[in-house]
């Protein structure tokens, strides 16, 4: 992957590890950048429950 990277993740989520988020940047060592934000309260369904929120973080990026 060398194209930037950006994950957004919720930091309640019990399905995948908050920490996941370290672990995988650790292993795009080619992309040519790598941002994230993490959501407090946040839980794995975030596309569903912040929607406003990841809409926002989407429109910044272009």
């Amino acid at each position: 992957v060398t194209c930037p990277v950006y994950f957004i993740h919720g930091l309640k989520d019990s399905w995948v590890p908050p920490g996941n988020v370290a672990y995988a940047t650790s292993l795009l060592t080619n992309a040519s950048k790598i941002d994230s934000l993490m959501m407090p309260g946040a839980n794995h369904f975030i596309p569903w429950t912040k929607y406003k929120e990841i809409k926002n973080v989407l429109l910044r990026l272009y």
